[in-house]
């Protein structure tokens, strides 16, 4: 579906249809995995070589080649449009394309899993709280847009990344914190039959 529905060109623009149907695979992954099917993956000992070496390689391409691979394949990476907005040598290999970033984007994941630390740390409760980070972190990222943020980056492109990488971090420490953590959990467990009214009545 990732691979095929992004031909028709609303897809794009109705309640993010292109989002929803990308990122369903690695939803459905993580929900369908067992502990021993994850644990099976990340301590293959060939796979601890080779998928941290793809993950570097990766990053090394990407910063070489940022701009070209965004202006060119922003809509695979983001998934926010369908194929049309693709340039035209490379309309005809959208679902190639996307196939291979769902590859390349799994590899990445299960290579972050086999480098991260295995030890409990402080990052680990950060790592716990990732839902209040993903629900104000777009809330932010809009404020600092039309705060004017982003015109105020360094014209140079590694210092500018830098700046994004501290802002970024900066937010994750904010938005991880236990106590922020606490307030967005507690709001997720809200009961709400109030808000419905009974037709008996």
């Amino acid at each position: 579906l990732a691979a095929v529905l992004d031909y028709q060109e609303e897809i794009g623009k109705f309640l993010s249809l292109s989002r929803t149907i990308n990122f369903l695979p690695f939803f459905l992954l993580g929900f369908y995995m067992t502990r021993e099917q994850f644990y099976k993956i990340v301590n293959q000992r060939l796979l601890k070589i080779i998928l941290p070496l793809f993950f570097f390689i990766t990053m090394a391409l990407v910063l070489k080649n940022g701009v070209y691979i965004r202006e060119n394949f922003g809509v695979l990476l983001y998934a926010v449009s369908s194929y049309d907005v693709l340039p035209d040598a490379y309309y005809t290999y959208g679902p190639f394309l996307t196939i291979i970033w769902l590859i390349a984007a799994s590899f990445l994941m299960f290579a972050v899993f086999i480098m991260c630390p295995r030890k409990k740390s402080y990052l680990s409760q950060i790592g716990r709280a990732t839902i209040s980070i993903y629900v104000l972190h777009r809330l932010f990222k809009d404020i600092l847009y039309y705060a004017g943020f982003y015109e105020h980056l360094s014209s140079n492109p590694y210092i500018a990344v830098a700046e994004v990488a501290l802002m970024s971090l900066i937010l994750v420490l904010l938005f991880g914190n236990s106590f922020i953590a606490k307030i967005i959990t507690n709001l997720g467990t809200i009961r709400a039959k109030w808000a419905y009214v009974d037709g008996s009545h």
